[in-house]
C-alpha cells in the first residue's frame, strides 16, 4: 500500500482471478477487482466483476465474449453499469 496522493489514507487494490480450462482452446475466467483509492474516506471503494469465455480456435487468434458488471460509489450512478462484449485478438 502507498499513501494517496493527499496523504490521508491508504489505498488498497486487490484481484482474484480464477481460470477454468474447459478443453484445450476453450476457457473459462472469472475475475473480481476491487479498489479503494482513500481507505480514510467513507463509501469510495469500487468493484468489478467478469465472466468471460476464450476460444482459440486456431494458434495466434482468441476470440473472447463475456458479461462485466461495474459497481461504484452509491453518489454517482454512472459508476453501476454491465457491460456485455465480444473481442477478436490476433497475437504476433
Amino acid at each position: 500500500m502507498r499513501a494517496s496522493p493527499t496523504g490521508k489514507g491508504k489505498q488498497l487494490a486487490t484481484l482474484l482471478e480464477a481460470n477454468w480450462l474447459i478443453v484445450p482452446g476453450n476457457n473459462l475466467k472469472i475475475t473480481n477487482e476491487f479498489l479503494n483509492p482513500n481507505r480514510a474516506a467513507p463509501n469510495g471503494e469500487r468493484t468489478r466483476w467478469s465472466l468471460v469465455y476464450e476460444l482459440s480456435p486456431i494458434q495466434f487468434v482468441q476470440i473472447r465474449a463475456g458479461l462485466r458488471y461495474y459497481d461504484g460509489i452509491p453518489q454517482d450512478n454512472s459508476e453501476h453499469q454491465r457491460q456485455y462484449f465480444a473481442e477478436l485478438h490476433g497475437f504476433f
